[in-house]
């Protein structure tokens, strides 16, 4: 009964965010002409391809790893009681309805990617509306009785490692069971702030037990409806740099007598936008990525007061940094062909490059 009225919670809130979206401040109306024409000509293998409009619908499927990095970098040194949960929430689905809007104008509609960002949506919408009402009520309480017992402290790692491990990863694969385990075996159950102590390792216990349980029940639903994923992605570029970056040691080359370019496959993922950014650095420049040689998106974190010129990249939205108000997250838009100069520019310009939606 439980998982039935929070998945009903959730869904009306996330109605309530979606048909209200076009107004929330931080989201740029902007209206982006795709040139179809440039899907012409296409030199890379069809066994690399993948399909175009996964570049908008995986930002939000990433939101759901931006937000727990800045959960993550929030908690070393504040409690949890002041991370901003309900504006996550918001920001998640504003995402979701400017990304829908914009995938749709290519005209294709991919129900399977849909269904899982569903999904994905619905869980953490659910997820942090009820830990943002707990902790601003008893989470906020016995914060400042004491703050900083060492299950926060555990709390604080436990994030971190989930942040890096699904950068690479998909989330439901993440060991829950053993930090579960540590909340007991790792901090001692007497110490000074035994409220805090004690309310942290329910919250904890909560928490992980419930993930680990629901990342299951995922596990076997995942692994019956989608195939396994790709884990690399092609890139045909204009060249091979000379030196490549030691860094780069993953990187494979699959052809080099496609019409004078260098066909690639790198990993994907995050590391993909290192590679992408390393090659770019190299001065390598980019025709098609999986297949696709018309527009990609990529986001960046820039000063808030920042006047930036984006050449032949649009914003397609930006939002606010709440954690880090000197920051915000700008979504980039344009042709493939001009990446690697937008992506130089950007970190010359004091920026930094979040993801790049690989599709």
């Amino acid at each position: 009964m439980d998982l039935i009225r929070n998945t009903i919670i959730s869904a009306l809130i996330s109605a309530l965010l979606i048909t209200s979206v076009g107004v929330q401040h931080g989201v740029t109306q902007n209206t982006l002409v795709f040139d179809k024409n440039m899907r012409a000509s296409v030199l890379t293998p069809i066994e690399y391809h993948r399909p175009f409009d996964q570049t908008f619908l995986t930002f939000p499927e990433w939101y759901l790893v931006h937000s727990p990095r800045e959960f993550a970098k929030f908690i070393e040194n504040h409690p949890p009681s002041d991370f901003p949960f309900f504006a996550h929430i918001m920001q998640f689905w504003q995402s979701y309805y400017k990304i829908t809007k914009t995938a749709n104008e290519t005209g294709s509609f991919n129900a399977g990617y849909h269904l899982m960002i569903m999904v994905i949506g619905m869980s953490t919408t659910a997820e942090y509306l009820l830990r943002g009402l707990y902790e601003l009520v008893v989470g906020k309480a016995t914060a400042a009785i004491l703050f900083r017992v060492e299950e926060d402290v555990f709390a604080a790692k436990a994030a971190q490692d989930y942040v890096h491990f699904i950068e690479i990863e998909p989330w439901y694969k993440f060991d829950f069971y053993s930090r579960l385990i540590g909340v007991w075996r790792d901090t001692r159950f007497f110490d000074k702030g035994m409220i805090r102590k004690l309310e942290r390792k329910y919250v904890l216990t909560t928490d992980f037990l419930i993930k680990w349980l629901y990342a299951k029940l995922i596990m076997l639903a995942t692994n019956s409806i989608y195939d396994t994923p790709i884990s690399t992605t092609s890139i045909l570029l204009d060249r091979l740099p000379a030196k490549l970056p030691t860094a780069l040691s993953d990187l494979h080359v699959v052809k080099t007598d496609l019409s004078g370019a260098v066909l690639i496959t790198v990993p994907r993922y995050q590391a993909f936008t290192d590679y992408a950014l390393s090659l770019a650095k190299s001065g390598a420049k980019f025709y098609e990525i999986a297949g696709n040689r018309t527009i990609i998106l990529f986001s960046a974190l820039l000063p808030a007061k920042n006047s930036l010129r984006y050449g032949t990249y649009s914003v397609l939205f930006q939002q606010e940094m709440i954690t880090e108000p000197e920051w915000v997250r700008v979504a980039l838009l344009g042709p493939v062909a001009d990446l690697a100069n937008a992506l130089l520019h950007v970190e010359e310009s004091g920026g930094r490059i979040e993801h790049v939606y690989d599709y």
